[in-house]
């Protein structure tokens, strides 16, 4: 009798069907590497075969944020919200520079706010019609976002009024042609009036410099005025300082309140400006920040002249003549400028209107 073959051996899969019960071809790219290997690039091979593990694994992860790249400003300014299409919008600050004869300085200005950490910011630098080398400096840093505007001489206060005409942004600024603004400076203050739109304008910390950009001993800490505008412009209190290159405006309510520099005033048209701004409610940046402020030995604001004192006059004439301080503040502010008048006039030997200003002052204490 023949034997037969086992039935369970029958059922056994073929040797070669055992191929099916394998894993899945390789992928692609483990392909494209083993095609390299017998190329013979194997260090080649080696590096890809790593390089698309690695990011399979990691991808998303693998590198932390680079601190040079545009979400330093979501950091620096807060979380903006983003359009219908995802799209981060910044507001954007428009910096108005009024340039008399600034060839000295000019540079160092625009070059701080070419610098500055916030991205969207536009200038218009208006030439007084200096007789110096400023233009020739300005056209050479005319741009898309840098305008140059060319007139003839006509006053830093008509000229800060041009460069209004020609903003754009949604906050502005007024900085002077030889002052220098800290990095941070307009991150901080658009931080601020973006987190509570109440504000109507910020400041901050201003640090005296020399001409040759050297800090200034104070003799106390200043600030620009963050509250009580009135009374602490007409009280002329030393610790707040007038200077626009401080203060960041919301361009809305500079619109709303037609405000505009006194073209009749030269250096106290910046203490004019903000009493016709008024008790608008301010806020301060606390941390950085900083205005550098220079202590100019040629401009007006800092030597002592017949032309000075009477644009201070004009000033007072102009403030009580538009009723811009009432009550209390008035009469400290009728103290205070009769004061300084009298002193002044009797400095530069005009005896006449030094005793009518003493006069004034004497009937002030009765009001």
């Amino acid at each position: 009798m023949v034997d037969q073959p086992s039935k369970v051996a029958s059922i056994r899969p073929p040797r070669e069907s055992v191929s099916t019960l394998a894993p899945k071809p390789p992928s692609p790219w483990l392909s494209a590497g083993r095609s390299l290997v017998k190329r013979r690039y194997p260090l080649i091979a080696l590096f890809i075969l790593i390089l698309v593990i690695v990011l399979a694994l990691f991808g998303p992860n693998i590198a932390p944020k680079d601190p040079n790249r545009q979400d330093l400003f979501a950091r620096l300014v807060g979380p903006m919200t983003p359009d219908r299409n995802g799209i981060i919008k910044y507001p954007s600050v428009s910096v108005v520079i009024p340039c008399f004869n600034g060839e000295k300085y000019i540079a160092k200005t625009i070059n701080s706010v070419l610098h500055q950490h916030y991205p969207e910011i536009e200038m218009i630098i208006v030439n007084d019609g200096s007789k110096d080398s400023t233009y020739e400096i300005l056209k050479s840093y005319e741009n898309t976002t840098i305008r140059i505007i060319n007139k003839p001489n006509t006053g830093v206060s008509d000229s800060r009024n041009i460069g209004m005409g020609y903003a754009g942004g949604a906050y502005i600024l007024f900085l002077d042609a030889d002052d220098i603004l800290e990095p941070d400076f307009i991150s901080k203050r658009v931080e601020l009036l973006e987190k509570d739109t109440s504000l109507s304008y910020c400041t901050g910390e201003i640090v005296w410099i020399n001409e040759l950009d050297n800090p200034i001993e104070m003799p106390k800490k200043q600030y620009g005025i963050y509250e009580n505008i009135t009374r602490n412009v007409a009280s002329f209190n030393p610790i707040f300082s007038t200077c626009p290159s401080a203060y960041l405006f919301r361009m809305e309510v500079v619109k709303r309140k037609k405000l505009q520099f006194n073209i009749r005033l030269s250096s106290p048209a910046d203490r004019y400006f903000l009493l016709e701004l008024g008790n608008e409610k301010g806020a301060l940046v606390k941390d950085g920040g900083k205005l550098m402020y220079r202590i100019n030995t040629y401009s007006m604001s800092h030597h002592f002249s017949e032309k000075l004192i009477f644009d201070q006059e004009n000033y007072f004439f102009s403030v009580i003549k538009n009723n811009l301080v009432s009550g209390n503040e008035k009469v400290i502010f009728i103290k205070k400028m009769c004061y300084q008048l009298f002193a002044s006039f009797y400095r530069l030997k005009m005896y006449s209107p030094s005793f009518v200003y003493l006069s004034r002052y004497l009937k002030s204490f009765f009001l």
